[in-house]
């Protein structure tokens, strides 16, 4: 259809067309003050065509000067001005979820690989929150395309080997912890496009842990920590799909046509008319997650269980204090990373993963009651108490 014509795949989708239609009658019917708006609109629509052509290039120079910023990027003070710094980094990251969303498949394969460039560049350290934010927009974006890219830099970045042989570079803690957290932020919503990586990830988190076991350093055990946490929750959380500001239905029309998209508002009543023209998807663990969490919560006991067997035969100073500390991380990942999202009942978790309506989760977590009393976590624990 030619730009403002409204055809079937364009303007009629979003109620552009019929409004049109309705002008081109009544100025054929000799409605000077119609024929006028019908002029504007054409010429609008005109305009808006050409400002299309060059929103996927503005995206992306948006997000280069967004990207530019982090470099004097400064250190939040751990005294007075903090929120200050905390409500920047609420803002850049609402900002990152809304622009990765938005972008179009080409525009987005043209900018993942300016983001994981920065992954070199360490001395953005001060601005890891802030990256950390962009890398998580992405995956929120489109979860299969960003961790097919991300996940494999990552591991070039801070390992050798393959599989199960992996073994951390020489590089500093800092660097380490540099790269795992930025790690954790990018997995914190995968969902199921963590499966296929889980082998790799789960390799290099246990390189991490083994590091700080045997002195690498506290802050390299807690990066690990992070990163197992954002683990279980990515596995194991519910939350909406995407950000998008068109429901699935809308989206080829606006593909071929954005700019009749442009203004376009779900009816707000009833209520009940809001959701289904929204058509909002949301991300609910799948038994393949479920079972995939499962199997690292019972690694971590297992454990922590012969751990707890070398303490009880000879005693507290048998073991170094690193060991003990990596465990009790691992247990605290569980307790924050999983449990928050598993409940006993459906009415002790209204939204999050139910034990009662997934059996594979009844037998997977089965040992858990347990764990919960070990570190001191009510079973009633839920998503909703977060």
């Amino acid at each position: 259809a030619a730009p403002g014509g409204g055809g079937a795949d364009g303007g009629d989708a979003f109620g552009v067309g019929a409004a049109r239609a309705a002008l081109r009658s009544s100025a054929d019917g000799g409605d000077g003050e119609a024929l006028a708006r019908l002029e504007a609109a054409e010429a609008q629509a005109a305009h808006a065509e050409g400002l299309a052509c060059w929103l996927p290039e503005w995206g992306r120079e948006v997000l280069r000067r967004l990207l530019e910023a982090l470099e004097t990027q400064e250190r939040a003070p751990k005294g007075g001005g903090g929120w200050q710094a905390a409500y920047m980094l609420v803002q850049q990251r609402a900002t990152a979820a809304l622009l990765w969303s938005q972008f179009t498949a080409a525009t987005f394969d043209a900018a993942l690989p300016e983001l994981l460039s920065r992954l070199r560049r360490s001395s953005l350290s001060d601005a890891t929150k802030h990256l950390g934010a962009h890398l998580a927009a992405a995956t929120f974006a489109r979860p299969v395309e960003a961790l097919g890219r991300a996940v494999p830099a990552f591991a070039r970045l801070l390992s050798t080997g393959a599989g199960e042989a992996v073994a951390l570079r020489p590089l500093s803690d800092g660097e380490v912890v540099w790269l795992l957290s930025l790690l954790a932020q990018t997995v914190r919503n995968a969902g199921a496009a963590l499966l296929p990586h889980l082998p790799l990830l789960r390799s290099l988190l246990c390189a991490a842990e083994e590091r700080a076991a045997a002195g690498g350093g506290r802050k390299v055990g807690k990066a690990a920590y992070k990163l197992r946490r954002r683990l279980l929750g990515a596995l194991l959380a519910t939350f909406p799909a995407d950000l998008r500001s068109l429901p699935p239905r809308l989206r080829p029309a606006a593909a071929a046509r954005p700019w009749e998209a442009w203004g376009w508002l779900p009816p707000l009543h009833p209520p009940e008319a809001f959701g289904e023209a929204m058509e909002m998807e949301w991300h609910s663990p799948s038994p393949a997650e479920v079972a995939a969490a499962a199997e690292m919560c019972f690694a971590s006991l297992e454990r922590a269980e012969k751990l707890a067997a070398e303490v009880g035969a000879g005693g507290v100073d048998a073991v170094p204090e690193a060991r003990l500390r990596r465990a009790l991380l691992e247990l605290r990942a569980v307790g924050k990373g999983a449990l928050p999202h598993l409940a006993d009942d459906g009415a002790a978790a209204p939204g999050g993963a139910c034990l009662a309506e997934l059996p594979e989760a009844d037998a997977a977590f089965a040992g858990l009651p347990p764990l919960r009393q070990a570190i001191g976590i009510s079973p009633e624990i839920s998503r909703s108490s977060e």
